[in-house]
Order: structure tokens, then C-alpha cells, then sequence
């Protein structure tokens, strides 16, 4: 639950009464004492499971918090959890560095399932392992264009640009599996050096995200460094080619061991998908642009697909590739 406040000051000719008025309602309205915790409800058990085909699977158990205590619940570190691949025991989950984890590796197609008792109360949740998709092909195009002035301090001097580079990134990959599928395409640094702002908003598969997260929003932030999801929902073909922009100062891309890029597409869960947008609908990236539309939009519920509890069991299959942007 998160609480909000917008104080705007009103400016411009007011008439000595209209102001009196004004200082008596905003002086009532700070004294108001709202007693929060009368709406604290009982906790409810959380289980978050993340299962991909190259790495640990790692499961956290814990309570929802209140945002008015003081302190967050910790973790439970004393289950026994199991994991189940295709209904087959894996065994139990140990609990190390925070997380219960397995090193049994599922492969596409394989159904995972995580269940465990907390206090007398069942806790279980089940997916299935995406198939990836195979990257066919990344053109990549450079341009100068207008951007604010960068500054790049040197040993030997101060360089002084009045535009930035644009590096328009089309990328074909093909899905194995026809029918529906979400993903989630993210790009980084191959080498841990700054990179631009990428913009996914001339591309029409993430627009089609950015209206299901909230229509209502017509200026939803659609740049990002954190990647961004889509699906292929109405794009009866298995081959698929998606476009975004990165745009940055250009010693971003002038560095002396090279500009490389890591690109990602996770082949994600419907379950997956529904709750990324939750986050993204509920989080700050949306409060941008006119004000007034902000009071129409309706109220988005952060999806869940655990038994007995709330959180999310997130299943993905990633496929990666490294570009040179020189």
C-alpha cells in the first residue's frame, strides 16, 4: 500500500477572503489524524521462485509487511521445501546465503513445482520451463543526432560534444512453438561500461505492452536500461523482428577496449509477463505526463500464481548474444 500526497501551490491574484477560506481548509485538512493500522490485515505467507535452464533455482518464503512497521519479517531459513521436476522428487531445497536453492538444472518443456508447509498451511506453486528462441539476425544502425552537451575529461584534455549517438538495434529471432508467447528483451554492457537510455516506443509489439499495462497513460515511460517486455499476441507468424533505440554522449561508445553489447531475449511465462506489467502498471514509471488522467485510472492488482499465499513462481529460458557497436 502506498500513500501519496500532491501539494500544489496556488498562485495569482486572490482576494483577502478567498484567501482566509483557503488557510482554515488546508489547516483542518493537516490536523486530520487517519489511524493506519485499524487497515493492518493478517500476513499472508510469499513465496517467490525463480527457475531458468542455466543457473540455481532459488526460492525465497516470507510474509507480506505492512508499510507502516518498522521492520521488514524475515525470511523463513527452516522449511523443507521441496522441488519436483515432472512430478519426480528433486529433494530438499537447502537454505544457504538467503535463499533456499537447488542445482538440479530443468530443461524446455520440463514442469517445475516448489511445496512446502509453513505453520500448518500449504504453500506450493508449478510452471513450465518456456522453449527459447534462436536470434537469427541484429542489424545495427549509428547516426548523429540533437542531444545536450556531454563533457569527457581526459588526461591530456576536455572534450566538448553538442549531439549524441543513436544506435537503432533491429533484432530477428524466431520462436520454435507456434501459438502465443512473452518475453522480455533486456541489453547491457558486455564490459561493464556506461550505456545510453534505450527506447522501445517506435516498436509496435512493446506500444502493445505499454497500452495493456494502462491505456489510460498516454505518455507512459517507454525508456529504460532495464529491458522491457512484449509478447507476439497478434502476430500470427513465428518470426518476429523487434526494434529499439539506445541514445547516449558519445564517449559512452568511445572507449578504448571496445563498446560491446550483451543481447538477451527471455523466452518468460504467461504467469511471468502478467506480473511484470503488475510491477511496471503500479510502479513510478508510470507517473508521467498529465495529471488529470492519473484519477482514471483503475487500480492494477500485482498478479500472483502461488497456492496458499501470494508472490510469484517466474519461469524463463534465456538466449544471448554479443554485438560490437564499432
Amino acid at each position: 500500500m502506498t500513500t501519496r500526497y500532491f501539494y500544489h501551490r496556488i498562485m495569482g491574484r486572490l482576494t483577502k477572503v478567498a484567501l482566509t477560506i483557503l488557510a482554515v481548509c488546508t489547516a483542518y485538512g493537516c490536523e486530520n489524524t487517519i489511524d493506519l493500522d485499524k487497515y493492518k490485515g493478517e500476513p499472508t505467507l510469499v513465496l517467490n521462485v525463480v527457475a531458468n535452464t542455466d543457473t540455481t533455482i532459488m526460492a525465497d518464503i516470507s510474509t507480506t509487511w505492512f508499510f507502516t512497521d518498522t521492520q521488514k519479517p524475515s525470511s523463513y531459513s527452516d522449511l523443507k521445501v521441496e522441488l519436483l521436476i515432472n512430478d519426480q522428487s528433486k529433494g530438499l531445497m537447502p537454505y544457504s546465503n538467503g535463499f533456499y536453492r537447488s542445482d538440479a538444472r530443468p530443461n524446455a518443456g520440463d514442469k517445475v513445482t516448489i511445496r512446502t508447509v509453513v505453520d500448518g498451511k500449504e504453500l506450493t506453486a508449478s510452471d513450465t520451463i518456456p522453449q527459447g528462441v534462436v536470434i537469427d539476425q541484429i542489424e545495427i544502425k549509428k547516426e548523429k543526432v540533437p542531444g545536450p552537451e556531454s563533457v569527457q575529461v581526459t588526461p591530456y584534455e576536455i572534450i566538448r560534444y553538442d549531439y549524441e549517438l543513436a544506435y537503432t538495434y533491429n533484432i530477428s529471432f524466431t520462436d520454435k512453438v507456434p501459438g502465443n508467447h512473452y518475453y522480455f528483451v533486456y541489453i547491457s554492457s558486455a564490459n561493464n561500461m556506461p550505456m545510453g537510455n534505450v527506447d522501445y516506443s517506435k516498436d509496435p509489439h512493446f506500444m502493445l505492452t505499454a497500452q495493456e499495462i494502462n491505456q489510460s497513460l498516454s505518455s507512459l515511460k517507454t525508456i529504460s536500461t532495464y529491458g522491457f517486455p512484449f509478447t507476439n499476441i497478434g502476430d500470427s507468424t513465428q518470426h518476429h523482428t523487434i526494434m529499439m533505440e539506445e541514445r547516449g554522449a558519445p564517449f559512452y561508445y568511445n572507449q578504448p577496449e571496445g563498446c560491446e553489447r550483451v543481447i538477451t531475449i527471455f523466452s518468460i511465462t504467461e504467469s511471468y509477463y502478467k506480473y511484470v506489467i503488475g510491477l511496471m502498471a503500479n510502479s513510478d514509471i508510470t507517473w508521467h505526463g498529465n495529471m488529470t488522467e492519473k484519477g482514471l485510472v483503475q487500480p492494477v492488482k500485482i498478479f500472483s500464481n502461488i497456492q496458499g499465499g501470494t508472490g510469484i513462481f517466474a519461469c524463463c529460458t534465456p538466449t544471448r548474444t554479443k554485438v560490437s557497436l564499432q
